[in-house]
């Protein structure tokens, strides 16, 4: 494999290249999970409607009446809820080629950086308030 990419640097299109490109491509196509999937979408809009027709019940009530108040809120919350699904259907998707075991998390892969920032907030904050308290000692 290593010896197909400085031949994949040039600028022609070579057929090695192309069927580097296309087995990569299946393999991401093949590892990709949508965000959305059937039983949510099921569920979702089962719930939607349910709420929509609790709504349009109260709206036959009439004006004035009990039923008549709360139905106004069973439809904003169905139209919200449909807002919300549809927001999240709307998301691209996302590959799981590594296991969470195999990808270190954010922290891990940070710690030496987040050691240095919290030796500076240290002494940072050592320094200003040594400041701090010579100006308060001595300005009275």
């Amino acid at each position: 494999m290593t010896q197909l990419f400085p031949e994949l640097r040039t600028e022609e299109a070579t057929d090695a290249a192309d069927s580097l490109f296309y087995t990569a491509k299946d393999l991401i196509t093949a590892h990709q999970r949508t965000i959305v999937t059937f039983p949510v979408l099921i569920v979702s809009a089962l719930a939607i409607t349910g709420l929509f027709t609790l709504g349009s019940r109260g709206l036959r009530a009439g004006i004035g009446t009990g039923p008549y108040n709360s139905s106004l809120a069973w439809i904003v919350l169905s139209g919200v809820m449909l807002i919300i699904v549809l927001i999240w259907s709307n998301r691209g998707h996302y590959l799981t080629l590594d296991t969470r075991l195999e990808s270190p998390s954010f922290f891990a892969k940070n710690r030496e950086e987040f050691g240095k920032q919290a030796v500076i907030a240290t002494i940072s904050g050592l320094i200003g308030g040594a400041i701090g308290y010579l100006f308060g000692h001595y300005l009275k």
